[in-house]
């Protein structure tokens, strides 16, 4: 695995959705590997995001959509922001109060201390890429959840991609083409 250097880090918070994406499918299949975050313990739900379905989707039209980073310290940025944003929004939130599911990093010294224990509902974990293609890329594919591919922040600045896309040698390439099909489908 490359090391993420903190300038590396900075520039990549710094790409557009769509170089970002490029980065995370690269990664990911160079390293073997996703991060996802989750609730702690062995029966912790993965996160996800849902938005709501505008006028004139169709049943294939996604809403549903499981974060992927490809390095620990991008779903730790996202964790802290997101613990941030919920914290701004909401002051005077206690940390017994998580039903939104406030988070930071479980290891975050940084954390607030009305998120401290909120802290601890969520981790970052591991998944190797062999067995997200063999045990999870399917299932997400058959209940229409598609992949949101390094997002910063809680249901924006990311852009997304069909489950199997690591089914493609070169990903990234494929996600792209992918992408255009869409794009001229819609002239």
């Amino acid at each position: 695995m490359a090391a993420l250097t903190p300038q590396i880090f900075q520039a990549v918070l710094a790409l557009d959705d769509d170089y970002r994406q490029a980065f995370c499918l690269r990664n990911c299949q160079e390293d073997d590997q996703i991060f996802i975050v989750k609730e702690v313990g062995i029966q912790g739900m993965p996160l996800m995001f849902e938005d709501e379905p505008e006028e004139g989707d169709d049943e294939n039209t996604v809403h549903v959509f499981l974060p992927i980073w490809s390095h620990r310290e991008f779903a730790e940025h996202y964790l802290k922001q997101r613990a941030a944003a919920q914290a701004n929004a909401d002051p005077d939130n206690t940390a017994t109060d998580t039903t939104d599911h406030d988070t930071t990093s479980a290891n975050s010294a940084d954390a607030t201390p009305s998120h401290a224990a909120a802290a601890q509902q969520f981790e970052v974990v591991v998944l190797p890429l062999k067995l997200f293609k063999d045990a999870w890329a399917q299932q997400l594919q058959s209940n229409n959840i598609a992949l949101a591919l390094q997002p910063l922040a809680d249901n924006q600045g990311f852009s997304f991609c069909a489950a199997d896309i690591f089914e493609a040698a070169d990903a990234a390439a494929e996600a792209t083409a992918r992408a255009q099909t869409l794009d001229k489908s819609k002239e």
